[in-house]
């Protein structure tokens, strides 16, 4: 037994402690969080990767988890997320390095790439540069009546200015609560 409540974990970057397994544990995502694999917990599962790499650099420095190395210009990670007509969300995500993302929102499920009527193209943008893990939200965003999904893509060219080599961490898209974390 590694822990019995969350303060035996205090050190070493764990948040807390399963109260079933007793074993310590990294930051888990908001219930509301509609992004798989938000936290890169062990690997880049969920996500599409295009010379993306799996990274130990975690931003909560918790054992087990880690971000998404965008090493190189061409670097890409995606995920779709089906998340409905009429929502209201939160998103946003950490980064270091430089980092750019958009969406895209589809009126068919699973972002299916057959869909013509791709909409409502909106960049999350990063300062180039950033050394230490650093915050981007965009607050209060709404899909429209059609929507039935949304692919998030994030690489490091800043939108093809050239600057490259980024990671990111605990990605997030919350319809719940307004919250703003992941």
């Amino acid at each position: 037994m590694q822990c019995k409540v969350d303060s035996d974990c205090a050190t070493g970057g764990y948040f807390g402690c399963n109260s079933t397994t007793h074993k310590c544990i990294c930051r888990t995502p908001n219930s509301g969080n509609k992004v798989a694999n938000p936290g890169f917990d062990g690997s880049l599962a969920s996500w599409n990767a295009t010379g993306a790499t799996y990274a130990i650099a975690d931003a909560d420095v918790c054992p087990g988890s880690g971000s998404a190395s965008l090493g190189t210009f061409s670097s890409a990670i995606s995920q779709c997320v089906n998340i409905g007509p009429n929502v209201s969300y939160n998103a946003g995500f950490l980064y270091k390095g430089t980092v750019y993302c958009t969406r895209l929102y589809y009126t068919m499920t699973n972002c299916n790439p057959a869909d013509t009527n791709v909409s409502d193209p909106f960049v999350y943008s990063a300062e180039p540069g950033a050394t230490s893990w650093t915050p981007v939200a965009y607050i209060g965003a709404r899909t429209g009546s059609d929507t039935a999904s949304m692919k998030i893509t994030c690489d490091g060219s800043l939108g093809g200015s050239g600057y490259g080599y980024g990671s990111i961490d605990q990605v997030f898209v919350n319809t719940a609560g307004g919250d703003l974390t992941f």
